[in-house]
């Protein structure tokens, strides 16, 4: 891929644009949530879309859209969270159809060095659920470290709760799902 064009925000290959998120991009970004979320479901409710966007993307936050360059069709995105901290963090999501097609090897180094060379001293970190062997793989050959874990967000949710009484069984996990988090050290 040629690398981001400073003012345009934009990289390509032969097959994909990555280029900034923009309004139109809005539809097909609920649509990489409904396919791939494990809480796919509230993401077809238009109350909280409509929240959704009036917070996404904040102020630290920068949204990629990735556009497939022989159809125009929407790929997936890839995102910087807390790019206000030391330790941002990247994600990318892709529609099904795209997964395991080398876009993440291509375009989350692309987005770190294009991050680092405005924060050359940023730790960019990645986040995925322990079972998500795409990611996971994804990562390593990358050249990501496992650097620690943290509770999932559903059982965070539960933990938040537990103040106000006992947590039924029908609710509670079994702890077996958390998450790992990673450092680009070679990027």
């Amino acid at each position: 891929m040629k690398p981001f064009l400073e003012k345009s925000i934009t990289a390509n290959n032969k097959a994909y644009i990555i280029r900034g998120f923009n309004e139109n991009d809005k539809e097909n970004f609920i649509k990489v949530h409904q396919k791939t979320s494990t809480s796919n479901i509230i993401y077809s409710n238009p109350d909280f879309c409509r929240y959704f966007f009036a917070n996404v993307p904040d102020e630290n936050e920068l949204i990629f859209s990735i556009i497939e360059k022989s159809s125009g069709a929407y790929c997936g995105f890839c995102n910087l969270r807390n790019t206000n901290t030391i330790r941002p963090e990247i994600g990318i999501r892709l529609m099904p159809e795209y997964q395991r097609k080398g876009i993440g090897t291509q375009a989350l180094p692309l987005i770190i060095r294009f991050f680092k060379n405005s924060r050359p001293l940023a730790e960019i970190i990645a986040k995925s659920y322990n079972d998500n062997i795409g990611s996971i793989r994804l990562l390593k050959k990358l050249g990501a470290a496992e650097i620690g874990t943290e509770l999932g967000e559903y059982e965070k949710f539960l933990r938040s709760f537990q103040n106000l009484g006992p947590i039924s069984p029908e609710f509670q996990t079994k702890d077996e799902r958390f998450i790992v988090i990673y450092h680009f050290t070679n990027i």
